[in-house]
């Protein structure tokens, strides 16, 4: 089975580069016009490198990484399931939730490039279930 990568959308990746770089416009005021009070300008910098390093890893890592049967979801912590093992697909507006017998995944579809959730979308209807427990069926 080949590697199917579900990317994030790039919105996403620019709202997160987007404010990491005003955290840093803060911090940079802060430090010219705070006067000896430097607290605010740790909290701005601290912001600042999570709105970074976020930005950096949704970039290097795809939202949905499906290679060899499993599934895997780069969220924190990152959780995984078998394909084969999925036992029902919930769709609530564009969002879905697989489910297995001992846990469930979460599928936020505001955060995938529009590209990959159409391919995510082909995907998730090639599942076989029963009509009842997909919303991908032909009835």
């Amino acid at each position: 089975m080949s590697t199917l990568k579900i990317n994030y959308n790039p919105k996403i990746l620019k709202r997160d580069l987007y404010l990491g770089v005003a955290w840093e416009i803060l911090a940079i005021a802060t430090l010219f016009l705070a006067k000896g009070n430097y607290w605010l300008l740790s909290v701005n910098l601290i912001l600042a490198t999570l709105y970074h390093g976020r930005f950096v890893y949704r970039n290097m890592k795809p939202y949905l990484l499906i290679e060899n049967g499993v599934l895997t979801k780069n969220s924190f912590p990152k959780k995984s399931m078998k394909l084969c093992d999925i036992t029902r697909i919930k769709k609530f507006g564009e969002d879905f939730e697989l489910e297995t017998s001992e846990e469930k995944i979460k599928i936020n579809a505001a955060l995938i490039a529009p590209v990959s959730l159409k391919v995510l979308n082909e995907f998730l209807g090639g599942i076989e279930l029963a009509p009842n427990l997909t919303p991908f069926s032909k009835k």
